[in-house]
């Protein structure tokens, strides 16, 4: 989770300095979403693992200029023989980053199919030539700009401003970080999406009835009390517990540190767990309860849990004070053993 933050502050980063090449004017924007997307995050998880300091490590930064181009067709009309001979290399690349982020092949395949399709023309146009008597009726389709061919559907191009990139809240994690990181219950039954985790969340707002529970703790129907936290038990009852307001939860949160202890409800059992780490923007939560199981979760998440009394911080004063006691109490009488054997 350490290395996903770092990668996704890198990939912010990589995204932003994209966003003001000078080349994106007619690019269409699905591919300017890749670009900012997945496609920074793989070249930021190259320069994280690159262990031989290179300026562009498996030359992912190289592909950027070439993908431009490609997509542009009134330029590849003009250079098809160029474009034909860097399509493998460029889908070898793209494949290769993406594999790298561990990304389900899936998830980007309306990139790709967009791609073929603006890579069409000029593929029917080799075709073509090599049907024909080929020197004079390529060359004149070329320079007439004649095309008798079909086009591909247009694809809407980006703003002519810069796009604006904003950074995401929760670093993106792929299918087996969140199954190590203890989101297993999280994941959405299809293949997950190049997203924030939070979506999860929006998600369950939209669909309350239908959708996964993002954080892996599911809210009981009807309970009794709230028991000791440990073994089988109900949750709390709402009419008993009123739910805690959103201030009143986010100033809970804010009031965890790492090594903080929690009570939580989770597959319908009250566990103890403990606050190992927590991002340094607040947007992401792992807490390990017994025998190592992690337990991660988003900021909305968390505050949603204590609002309805499924997570509370475990008053530990009383426990810090009785060994602060023992620890004094362990020094004076060592220090008054030491005085009597002086003595003697």
């Amino acid at each position: 989770m350490r290395f996903a933050e770092e990668r996704q502050t890198q990939a912010d980063q990589i995204a932003f300095d994209l966003s003001s090449r000078s080349d994106l004017e007619n690019v269409p924007r699905r591919v300017l979403d890749f670009l900012l997307g997945p496609w920074s995050l793989a070249m930021a998880h190259a320069r994280l693992t690159d262990t031989r300091n290179q300026v562009d490590p498996l030359g992912f930064g190289s592909v950027v200029p070439d993908l431009l181009w490609s997509v542009k067709q009134e330029v590849t009309l003009q250079r098809p023989a160029k474009l034909i001979e860097m399509i493998p290399s460029l889908l070898g690349k793209l494949h290769t980053g993406l594999d790298l982020l561990g990304q389900d092949p899936r998830e980007c395949d309306e990139f790709f199919d967009l791609l073929m399709k603006l890579h069409q023309p000029v593929l029917k146009l080799r075709r073509l030539k090599s049907q024909r008597d080929a020197e004079e009726s390529g060359l004149m389709a070329l320079e007439s700009g004649v095309m008798p061919l079909d086009t591909p559907p247009e694809e809407p191009p980006a703003a002519p401003e810069h796009p604006r990139v904003e950074a995401a809240a929760p670093p993106w994690l792929g299918r087996d970080d969140l199954d190590a990181a203890g989101f297993e219950d999280t994941l959405p039954t299809d293949a997950a999406d190049l997203t924030p985790i939070d979506s999860l969340d929006q998600l369950e707002q939209e669909e309350p009835s239908t959708a996964p529970q993002d954080d892996g703790f599911e809210t009981p129907s009807a309970a009794s009390s709230a028991p000791a936290p440990s073994g089988d038990a109900p949750a709390p009852e709402a009419d008993a517990n009123p739910l805690i307001t959103p201030a009143q939860a986010e100033q809970t949160l804010l009031s965890l540190r790492a090594g903080s202890w929690v009570d939580l409800y989770s597959k319908h059992r009250w566990l103890r767990a403990q606050l190992i780490w927590a991002s340094t923007k607040g947007t992401l939560f792992m807490f390990v309860s017994h025998g190592g199981q992690p337990h991660s979760m988003t900021k909305r998440s968390c505050e949603r849990l204590i609002r309805e009394r499924l997570l509370r911080p475990v008053d530990s004063h009383g426990v810090v004070a009785q060994a602060l006691d023992a620890v004094a109490s362990q020094v004076a009488a060592t220090a008054h053993e030491n005085e009597a054997a002086e003595s003697r």
